[in-house]
């Protein structure tokens, strides 16, 4: 990140761009590097957003905010842009982007009802989550089931369900 006082390197998706081209050299200063590397635009640095859900007032939440812990349940709130409300679509999960821990189908279940929750990423089935432009609607493709707000919990927990397209279900990125 050329344009940070410390110049981070990124870990970020190839792209064979120039910013990206790195070679070995017998002495190298940080001068150089401003006369021959691309600087990466803020635009193209993905910080996540917040999905809503139903009719938009709510979205996905962590419950208290609690993203360093894990199995903590998912469920959506009034939107408000916090911590536990921004989310990034990465490598097929969902992630906190405040915490790097991710969206989980709990015990790995494909029961309707089983609940979601805030778990370490670990690569399972169970963490991965495909969106339905479509529908509008997030699916588990391990359950072939959709995210489901139960409007009937006080708290309008996550579940896994039948996906039906119901507006409960609706979820998109705002």
């Amino acid at each position: 990140d050329m344009r940070s006082n410390i110049k981070n390197v990124l870990l970020w998706t190839c792209k064979g761009s120039q910013n990206q081209k790195m070679d070995w050299a017998d002495s190298w200063s940080l001068s150089q590097a401003s006369e021959t590397l691309d600087v990466i635009e803020e635009s193209d640095i993905d910080r996540g957003g917040v999905i809503r859900v139903d009719d938009g007032s709510r979205c996905l939440d962590v419950y208290g905010d609690n993203i360093h812990a894990d199995d903590v349940t998912i469920y959506a709130a009034k939107c408000n842009g916090d911590k536990g409300q921004v989310w990034k679509h990465e490598g097929g999960a969902l992630k906190n982007v405040a915490s790097g821990k991710c969206l989980d189908v709990d015990q790995a279940s494909s029961k309707n009802g089983a609940n979601l929750i805030l778990y370490h990423c670990n690569g399972q089935q169970n963490q991965q989550f495909q969106f339905n432009k479509a529908t509008n609607s997030i699916s588990q493709p391990k359950s072939s089931k959709c995210l489901d707000v139960d409007m009937r919990s006080n708290i309008k927990n996550v579940l896994l369900w039948t996906c039906k397209g119901s507006q409960n279900q609706k979820m998109d990125w705002a």
